[in-house]
């Protein structure tokens, strides 16, 4: 299924670390429906009369965590040495204080026997390479999971198991007065990265993203604003075949949702499995063999092309700023991007019938 092009990610600029490690109870403020376990002075049991969300906060910070549940819990709340355990699902972290475009990184392990499950909730949305946490009776294995914030408070949702967390980290978003450098190597490239990137007065390059896929074309649409962190996109280097290095406004903001991209984009190095795959080359996009795709890319599920064929040509949905030669071109004839007529399309970029397709 296709993706949406949604704001996914940050940039990685000034952290503030919230640690969770080497704390105690009296760390923490909490009133009832909490108490402090019995049996012992790290643990809060939890005595809900109702399904009303109660917190207990870390002192001194805008960090909380909250529970409801109308029943008697012992010892779901846990603060050991190196880490805060929770033993029930339904928790959630709520951080306030952030701003539209921060990153929230949370360093947490799965501790139930169910893996835990998170999920953006509120004012944030998830990153797209978010690992998945594998249920843990023993040892822990932690993972960074990735979240942007929409809003100035954010609520992330835990529901299928415990889960021990060591860490909040929220990463400021860039400026949108600085600018992201990004290589446009040849004629079209695919690209991802951790920032919103502004395209609306950009003139030497052009972004595109996926829209529409058939067994034998990818169609490509232009982007006329704000492309967000952690989609993947492809770029038309206009002025040159060489690789080029351009210079993109970055956005400290974002909307959500609303178009189709079927270009999966990847922040770090990402293991490719033999036909998983669909990668752009000077040929269009082909399956790929089981490799690693670097960082800062962008590929197709082949699980979304029907009938999986050998080669997808690429086609522009709008032939933009050639419109002196639509009107011939769509009558069969045959033009470069300098509207020079050539007699047959090889390798490169033509107008053929009114659209721009890559051969």
């Amino acid at each position: 299924m296709a993706a949406a092009l949604m704001a996914v990610g940050a940039n990685a600029a000034d952290d503030t670390v919230i640690s969770l490690s080497g704390l105690s109870l009296s760390n923490f403020t909490y009133a009832d429906p909490w108490s402090v376990n019995s049996s012992s002075s790290n643990k809060l049991d939890y005595n809900g009369t109702d399904n009303t969300y109660n917190s207990v906060t870390l002192t001194g910070t805008n960090l909380y965590f909250s529970y409801k549940q109308k029943s008697t819990k012992e010892g779901i709340f846990i603060v050991n040495d190196n880490n805060v355990t929770t033993n029930g699902k339904g928790f959630r972290i709520n951080l306030s204080g952030v701003e539209a475009g921060d990153t929230i990184i949370i360093n947490v392990g799965s501790k139930g026997k169910t893996a835990a499950s998170f999920a953006a909730t509120e004012g944030c949305t998830a990153d797209a390479n978010n690992p998945t946490l594998s249920a843990k009776s023993g040892n822990i294995a932690y993972s960074d999971l990735k979240f942007i914030a929409t809003a100035t408070s954010v609520i992330i949702s835990e529901s299928a198991g415990g889960f021990a967390i060591t860490s909040v980290t929220i990463r400021k978003a860039e400026s949108s007065s600085e600018g992201k450098t990004i290589t446009a190597a040849y004629e079209y490239t695919t690209h991802c990265y951790d920032v919103n990137l502004d395209f609306t007065n950009v003139t030497d390059i052009e972004a595109y993203y996926v829209s529409e896929l058939t067994s034998t074309q990818a169609t490509l649409s232009k982007v006329e604003g704000i492309i967000p962190a952690s989609t993947g996109f492809i770029v038309l280097n206009k002025n040159s075949s060489e690789t080029t290095e351009f210079t993109v406004p970055v956005a400290a903001e974002a909307s959500e949702g609303g178009t189709t991209n079927y270009l999966v984009g990847v922040t770090a190095e990402t293991p490719l499995a033999d036909g998983e795959a669909y990668i752009l080359t000077e040929d269009g996009f082909v399956p790929t063999a089981e490799g690693t795709l670097p960082a800062n890319r962008a590929y197709l599920k082949a699980s979304d092309i029907t009938g999986n064929g050998a080669k997808l040509a690429i086609v522009f949905d709008n032939a933009t700023g050639i419109n002196e030669v639509n009107a011939a071109a769509k009558s069969g004839k045959i033009y470069n991007l300098q509207g020079i007529e050539v007699k047959n399309a090889d390798k490169g970029l033509f107008i053929i019938n009114g659209k721009k397709v890559i051969k």
